[in-house]
């Protein structure tokens, strides 16, 4: 299993340079320990000379939680690891009692938010860009069923990655480098992991609520177990799936490179516009062309559940190439045909916008004196952060620019706010002032775009 394993890492890093520095994520749970003594042992093994650092979290949430860490801090100095070792409780009670509406966003969201982002600054402090997590080929099965039975996508059917960005969600990326989950164990069973485990006579400990019948995961997975025929067709069928889904997000890269290098994408304050010749069109198909402007068009759209959304795109597809408009995804479609020379290569000029909404409610943001707030995510999409530097209390609004700020235009000198509506606006209730923060910087305020979760 050492050899595999060390496969396993040379594939994730197929540059041959494995970081000098790796992040464990521990539940003290069977997956999670064979994890950290496979990388230990191979570690050992092959003069690697990786510093590993686990890292363990108290929930909070069971009573046998604490002596659970209790337990990985004992495991972890037999391996002589307990140096590197990082613990820290996690605080879930204020959850709910938090600014956040809990009937929108699950517990389970939250914690993961809470999660992720104690993640980011601990390995930020030890300047760590990669963590290990122990899901493995049973997890990816158990997900990729769940989906099919929430009728998903060909790309949410590909289940989980052996490499993907941590979700840092309560922040923009500013004072964090990005954090990369790998997951080195998704080519073994979970026999196997038993297995290994019981030969290396490592210790584990057993949550008991993955054998309750209440979750629906936990059904999938004694549906699996029980039915190993059925198992097997499924996971042919989800490998069929990653290597269609791999082939075309390779040739939606080829393209979105290609687009790149010929300076036909161009990416404003509140639009994209997107050039697309009759050759690109003619050569790529639907979906490499759907999948393209979906990834690109993500840090412009509202919507808290866009990457749901492109089987529903893709069918748009169609009526974008015939220069048809249309709105999805809270954005704005726009198409229309590219003057040429050449009446055979016209192609198509697309442009993407938020959608233009009736309700446009401020927030207000109160800050007391000599403080700031804590980063603030306006319309899911723009993150801001307020300073204080004076003895008394500020007060701002913001909202959206829309085309009847007449006063606007006439403070901006211009004819149109076509190229300023709905990008935020900031109204000092203090000093009876309108700022345009995207457009004119404010030393008070700080402010970035939302992440693109997708990468090319």
């Amino acid at each position: 299993m050492e050899t595999r394993f060390l496969r396993s890492l040379k594939q994730i890093w197929s540059n041959g340079s494995i970081p000098s520095k790796i992040a464990v994520s521990l539940s003290g749970g069977v997956d999670s320990m064979c994890l950290i003594h496979l990388l230990n042992k191979v570690n050992q093994l092959e003069n690697l000379n990786i510093s590993i650092y686990p890292i363990s979290m108290d929930h909070g949430l069971r009573k046998e939680s604490s002596n659970e860490l209790k337990f990985i801090h004992h495991e972890m100095e037999k391996l002589g690891l307990d140096s590197n070792f990082q613990s820290c409780k996690l605080d879930l009670s204020s959850l709910y009692t938090s600014n956040t509406d809990s009937t929108s966003i699950s517990f389970e969201k939250l914690a993961r938010i809470k999660r992720y982002d104690k993640l980011h600054e601990i390995c930020n402090h030890l300047q760590i860009q990669n963590i290990f997590t122990g899901h493995h080929a049973d997890d990816n099965l158990e997900t990729f069923v769940l989906r099919l039975l929430n009728n998903s996508g060909e790309f949410g059917l590909r289940g989980i990655s052996k490499i993907s960005n941590a979700p840092l969600l309560s922040k923009p990326f500013i004072s964090f480098n990005q954090l990369k989950l790998i997951r080195p164990l998704l080519d073994f069973n979970k026999f196997e992991i038993y297995k290994y485990a019981n030969e290396q006579n490592t210790n584990w400990v057993e949550d008991y609520t993955n054998n309750e019948m209440i979750a629906k995961r936990n059904i999938i997975r004694k549906y699996l177990k029980e039915n190993k025929e059925t198992s097997k067709v499924l996971q042919e069928t989800q490998h069929e799936v990653i290597n269609l889904t791999n082939q075309i997000e390779i040739k939606v890269n080829n393209l979105y490179h290609k687009l790149q290098n010929q300076g036909t994408i161009t990416q404003n304050l509140n639009s994209l516009n997107i050039e697309l010749d009759q050759e690109i069109i003619n050569s790529n198909s639907n979906i490499i062309i759907a999948r393209l402007l979906f990834k690109l068009a993500y840090p412009y759209s509202p919507m808290l559940h866009y990457h749901y959304r492109f089987t529903k795109f893709l069918d748009h597809i169609p009526n974008l190439l015939k220069q048809e408009n249309f709105t999805l995804m809270s954005l704005k479609w726009e198409s229309k045909s590219i003057k040429s020379k050449n009446p055979d290569n016209k192609g198509i000029k697309i442009k993407i916008k938020r959608q233009v909404e009736s309700q446009n409610e401020p927030l207000e943001i109160i800050i007391p004196p000599n403080s700031k707030t804590n980063w603030i995510l306006f319309d899911n999409i723009y993150w801001f952060k307020f300073q204080n530097n004076e003895s008394q209390s500020k007060s701002f609004k913001i909202r959206r620019v829309t085309k009847n700020d007449l006063f606007l235009k006439k403070q901006l000198g211009i004819k149109s706010l076509s190229n300023y509506e709905n990008l935020p606006i900031i109204y000092d209730l203090k000093k009876g002032e309108f700022q345009l923060p995207t457009v004119s910087p404010n030393p008070e305020i700080n402010w970035k775009f939302k992440q693109n979760i997708f990468e090319f």
